[in-house]
C-alpha cells in the first residue's frame, strides 16, 4: 500500500491522465493497455482489470483459479450492488485522479489494515461512484502458486479480504 502511494505522489507532479498498477511478476500486453484505456474512456470507468493466468503448472494454480473466481462472484453477489466486482489486484489500469483520490482514503483508513489494497481500492471506488470494470475477455500473466502452503496462505488472504470488503460494502 505504502510503496504504491509513494509512487502515485511522485508521479502526480507530472500531471498522468492513467495509471497502471502491475505486479512485478505480471505481464501486461500493448494490447491490453489500449484495450483498458478504450475502456476506460467510452465508458467512464475509474478503473479496469483483466483475468488472470497464473504460470506454473501444477494443480495448486488450477485449485487457486477456481477459488479465486468463486471469490469475485461471491462479491459480487453479496454486496448488494450486482455490478460490484473486485478488481484484480496484478494489473489495474486506471484514471489517475480517480485512484489517486481513493488511495489517499486508503491510505488514511486502512493502511494498518491486513487486506489486500485491491480489495480496499475496488470499495472505496465504488462508495465514492465510480464505476469499476473486470474485462474478462482480456488476459495477462501472472506468477501463481507453487505449493499448498502458497495457496493456503493467498486463500486465507482471499477470504479476509473478502469478509472485509463485504463489511464495508453492505448497504
Amino acid at each position: 500500500k505504502k510503496a504504491i502511494w509513494v509512487g502515485l505522489n511522485y508521479i502526480k507532479n507530472y500531471n498522468p491522465k492513467y495509471v497502471i498498477l502491475l505486479d512485478s511478476d505480471t505481464f501486461l500486453s500493448e494490447k491490453n493497455i489500449k484495450a483498458g484505456i478504450y475502456y476506460l474512456e467510452k465508458y467512464n470507468f475509474s478503473a479496469v482489470s483483466f483475468n488472470i493466468i497464473l504460470y506454473g503448472d501444477n494443480i495448486w494454480n488450477d485449485v487457486f483459479g477456481i477459488n479465486k473466481g468463486i471469490y469475485f462472484y461471491m462479491l459480487k453477489g453479496f454486496s448488494g450492488n450486482k455490478d460490484q466486482l473486485s478488481l484484480n489486484g496484478e494489473c489495474i489500469i486506471g484514471k489517475f485522479n480517480d485512484i489517486y483520490e481513493a488511495y489517499e482514503e486508503l491510505i488514511d483508513k486502512y493502511s494498518n489494515k491486513r487486506i489486500g489494497d485491491d480489495q480496499l481500492l475496488s470499495s472505496i471506488l465504488i462508495n465514492k461512484g465510480k464505476k469499476i470494470f473486470y474485462l474478462d475477455h482480456y488476459y495477462v500473466i501472472s506468477k501463481g502458486v507453487n505449493n499448498f502452503k502458497e495457496l493456503i496462505k493467498k486463500n486465507i488472504r482471499y477470504t479476509r479480504g473478502f469478509i472485509y470488503s463485504f463489511l464495508i460494502n453492505i448497504k
